[in-house]
């Protein structure tokens, strides 16, 4: 994948319907900033990542292009192919290798919604901290659950994908290739 670095964002575009300053603030975007701008860099991500070129917007004041990013453990076969999987598909993406650098209370609720599903169901249930935790016997809520993953990464299933606010466990790893579609 190509990668196309604009260094600078200082122009501006006259457009017809113009905001005023205070409209722009209230939105956060700089002056500079009109509607036909934001137009103009929304259609060259798009045009980008149809052309599979990354482009990055340097100090911009949001950011266009799509992050894939996988939670990876290098010692899980199936985590593995999910890294080989974006590798053949050309897909940039950021590993975050959960077990030494856990996601917050916060990242976690995101992914879980995500996924679609209730923290409890990212448990990995045969792993020896479980049982010594003595979670099986437990009753708890949604926020026990991601406390409990927060503190206990070895017990997040794995390999989970996020890939343009959708995510999906790589078990099977068919998972991960149906939110890759486009």
């Amino acid at each position: 994948m190509g990668r196309v670095e604009i260094v600078t964002y200082k122009f501006h575009i006259p457009c017809e319907r113009r905001q005023s300053p205070n409209q722009q603030a209230d939105q956060g975007l700089p002056r500079p900033w009109g509607l036909l701008g934001i137009r103009i860099l929304w259609k060259i991500a798009v045009f980008a990542r149809q052309s599979k070129v990354s482009v990055v917007f340097a100090n911009a004041p949001f950011q266009l292009t799509t992050m894939t990013t996988i939670f990876h453990n290098p010692r899980c076969s199936k985590s593995r192919q999910a890294v080989q999987l974006l590798e053949d598909r050309a897909i940039e993406f950021d590993v975050v290798k959960y077990l030494d650098d856990p996601p917050s209370e916060r990242e976690l609720s995101k992914i879980v919604k995500m996924l679609g599903i209730r923290p409890s169901q990212l448990v990995r249930k045969g792993e020896q901290s479980y049982k010594d935790l003595g979670l099986s016997d437990k009753e708890l809520t949604d926020k026990q659950w991601i406390e409990i993953l927060v503190a206990n990464p070895k017990l997040i299933e794995r390999p989970i994908v996020v890939h343009d606010g959708k995510a999906a466990i790589g078990r099977p790893i068919e998972n991960i290739e149906e939110i890759l579609k486009d």
